[in-house]
């Protein structure tokens, strides 16, 4: 083991008959005493069963698998902490009748818990590590006895003996290694014999890649030799194409010449040519047209005027006579104002006429029922009243006569006044009209005044000009004929002015159509020839031609000839660079199976010699766990009080010696026997752990022992303890409470176990 373990708590619920149990196991002899079947080692199984039962396996410490649950429980829990080097270790197991089973391994440092593992497998390969044994089997010879195994290992027969010895110590493992290695011996050989024929392999590629480099710098070396060939030829090429191109520019240059100077003289008159299309003599016409339109318009609506004037003083002259008054009037609204107040004047004499009129038929009436006068109220008489009535009703005549005048007069104002505003609104209108007009002429005018200054400024510009002379003389004294004359002549130029650019466009190929540019260009064209010593007006052309193509041939001549070169170097390159790919996979192959050379001979050593039941390793293993079985089992003896020896053969037959000489060991008494087996437990668990447990758990050690052989086995066991820092005793006996330092008595009550720490005093007296 890694450090000294002991186990510090246990705890469990529901399983077998205990429903809630919980101990603290100090260090030194720890005893749990009761009668038969109380449920003492429920609590040792419980321990083992959280500690080593791997419910996936097929085998178990007692019986196999069985179900720890108490009746009528669904759910149980096994708790056991461990101490282990100064740390706590708390395992729990959940049993369940309706869940998977559970397991989870909690580490406590100070306030601080840490889950380590979870799950029941990886629980328990985890204890096995943190305890440091080889596997759950080396707990079941060694530190651990349940009922009636506490002599197991000294019962077997030595041949199992030797096995399960050399098993805890991992002669299996040995065995495993063996074949596996005898496996992997099988595949190094075989790896050798390739590794010999790839190192054949990789000699012969060796000798074709040396081959194909000779090949290559040879066919490089033609290369160079050929580049520079193509670089001359390149070189005398690209002059003589330079000679062709400027002799060709020359002479298109030289046609260009001629055509350019008289393209120059053209572009001067070209822009006035374009000023003089650009005026629009159809808007000229159109403005003098609009000019004229409205002019006459105007006139016929000023005849309009006049004659509204003349219908206005008529109704003026008539309202004169009908009002007899004097009318002075400058505006139509004057007349209306005039014809208004005097309409209003008619109105209310009208008015006061009909009051009085109806007055005086009012009095005609109550004269006619009275014989008192209505006004000043005196008698009257017949004659008087008759002639009252008659004077009245005259008088009532003649105003209705009067009312009807005024009613005649106010229709004939109510027409004038309708006339005077109608003349008046029609006057209006003519003058908005007319002032619409007036605006149409002062545009018209303005925009004629405009085209003439531009024609008169483009007609001083060319009117000397030789090309426009014969229009100024034949329409000198017409605008419009002279424009349309020039404009013809403009038309003309344009077109000869196209004419000349195109054709230098398909001679010359150049950007600036500049007649000066263009000269510029043929005397530097013609100053680079000359510094070529080539003069363009002497020039063979033809023998150039020639001598050009003689270089061409001789060019691509050297061309294909590199071109077919450049295949065969790249094809050998290639074919190299294969055969190298596979040279290097080789020796890759090489590196790896160089591993199995020398690793060989020490694998065949492993499998021949030292691995297997039968090799060096198991032989020297088997002598050295024999050597330190014998040598502890009989010093525990020794320290347990027996002054008998034991040895063990390379069998493993254990032989006993006394004072004597030697003994059968069926021949020791009972607590021999249990001594002899308590010390090949703790030789066994010193040989297979590296040193003492730190617990030791015995179920039930003295069944079927007398009293006397149960006493001295107990005093063995006190002995043990004081080796062992704890030992967990379970038993039926009484004789041992006065050895033990912590007594738990367990009973059953109601079927339920039940745990008490045992005073010592009342069990004597018990």
């Amino acid at each position: 083991m890694s450090s000294i373990a002991i186990i510090k708590r246990v705890k469990i619920k529901n399983i077998l008959s205990h429903e809630d149990t919980e101990v603290q196991f100090p260090l030194g002899l720890i005893a749990l005493i009761g009668p038969n079947g109380a449920g003492k080692s429920s609590i040792i199984d419980s321990m083992v069963y959280a500690l080593f039962f791997n419910p996936q396996s097929a085998k178990g410490f007692r019986g196999g698998r069985r179900s720890l649950l108490r009746i009528g429980a669904s759910d149980g829990l096994i708790e056991v902490e461990l101490n282990i080097g100064g740390k706590s270790y708390i395992i729990q197991r959940t049993i369940s009748s309706i869940r998977s089973e559970h397991a989870v391994l909690i580490e406590i440092e100070g306030d601080k818990r840490r889950v380590l593992a979870s799950g029941v497998s990886k629980v328990l390969e985890f204890i096995e590590k943190i305890l440091g044994i080889p596997s759950s089997d080396s707990i079941r010879y060694t530190i651990m006895s349940r009922q009636n195994e506490l002599t197991s290992f000294l019962d077997e027969t030595a041949s199992s003996r030797r096995e399960i010895v050399l098993k805890l110590l991992g002669l299996d493992e040995i065995e495993k290694a063996k074949e596996l290695l005898r496996e992997h011996l099988k595949k190094i050989e075989s790896d050798i014999r390739l590794f010999e024929e790839l190192k054949r392999q990789s000699d012969e590629i060796r000798g074709q890649l040396h081959e194909l480099d000779r090949i290559i710098s040879k066919k490089i070396s033609e290369r160079d030799e050929l580049n520079k060939k193509i670089q001359t030829l390149s070189t005398e090429l690209k002059l003589i194409e330079r000679i062709k191109d400027l002799l060709y520019r020359y002479s298109e240059l030289k046609i260009v010449g001629e055509t350019a100077i008289e393209l120059g003289k053209l572009k001067i008159l070209r822009d006035r040519c374009i000023e003089l299309n650009k005026i629009n003599l159809g808007e000229l016409t159109s403005v003098v047209e609009i000019y004229g339109n409205a002019k006459r318009r105007i006139d016929e609506l000023n005849k309009q005027l006049h004659n509204i004037d003349d219908r206005i003083k008529g109704v003026a002259e008539e309202f004169k006579r009908i009002s007899n008054t004097e009318l002075k009037w400058s505006r139509e609204s004057e007349v209306v104002e005039a014809i208004e107040r005097y309409l209003d004047e008619v109105r209310r004499a009208k008015h006061t006429m009909m009051a009085e009129t109806s007055f005086n038929e009012s009095s005609i009436g109550k004269l006619r029922n009275s014989a008192v006068c209505p006004l000043c109220g005196r008698e009257l008489g017949e004659e008087l009243k008759i002639e009252l009535i008659d004077r009245i009703s005259k008088h009532v005549e003649k105003l209705r006569n009067a009312i009807h005048d005024m009613d005649r007069i106010e229709v004939i104002l109510r027409g004038m006044l309708n006339d005077v505003k109608k003349y008046d609104k029609a006057k209006t209108e003519l003058l908005s009209k007319i002032s619409e007009l007036e605006d149409q002429m002062n545009k018209a005018a303005l925009k004629y005044n405009d085209i003439q200054q531009r024609i008169q400024r483009i007609l001083t510009d060319i009117k000397y000009t030789e090309e426009f002379r014969e229009c100024f003389t034949e329409f000198e004294n017409s605008t419009i004929k002279l424009v349309q004359c020039l404009q013809r002549k403009a038309i003309e130029i344009l077109k000869l002015y196209s004419e000349k650019e195109n054709l230098i466009k398909k001679l010359y190929i150049g950007k600036d159509l500049e007649p000066s540019k263009i000269i510029e260009e043929f005397n530097t064209v013609k100053s680079k020839l000359l510094s070529l010593g080539i003069d363009p007006e002497k020039v063979d052309y033809s023998g150039i031609e020639v001598k050009y193509r003689e270089l061409n041939s001789k060019y691509n001549s050297v061309s294909q000839e590199l071109s077919k070169l450049n295949g065969e170097i790249d094809a050998y390159s290639k074919h190299r660079a294969d055969i190298e790919n596979k040279l290097k996979y080789i020796e890759e192959k090489l590196r790896e199976l160089s591993r199995s050379v020398e690793i060989h001979r020490a694998v065949d050593v492993l499998v021949n010699k030292l691995l297997g039941r039968d090799g060096m390793l198991a032989k020297i293993l088997t002598k050295e766990a024999r050597r330190l079985i014998e040598g502890y089992t009989n010093r525990v003896l020794n320290e347990l009080g027996h002054d008998f020896n034991v040895s063990v053969d390379e069998d493993f037959n254990i032989e006993v010696k006394g004072g004597s000489g030697e003994l059968d060991v069926r021949s020791l008494s009972g607590g021999e026997m249990v001594a002899l087996a308590i010390a090949l437990r703790i030789a066994t668990a010193y040989t297979i752990f590296g040193r003492l447990p730190g617990f030791f758990i015995l179920d039930e050690p003295t069944q079927f022992l007398d009293a006397a052989r149960r006493k001295t086995l107990f005093e063995i066991i006190k002995r043990l303890s004081e080796r062992v820092p704890q030992v967990i005793v379970v038993t039926h006996d009484t004789d041992v409470i006065d050895l033990a330092d912590k007594v738990f008595y367990v009973s059953k009550v109601g079927g339920r176990s039940i745990v008490q720490e045992k005073i010592v005093e009342l069990e004597i007296v018990v």
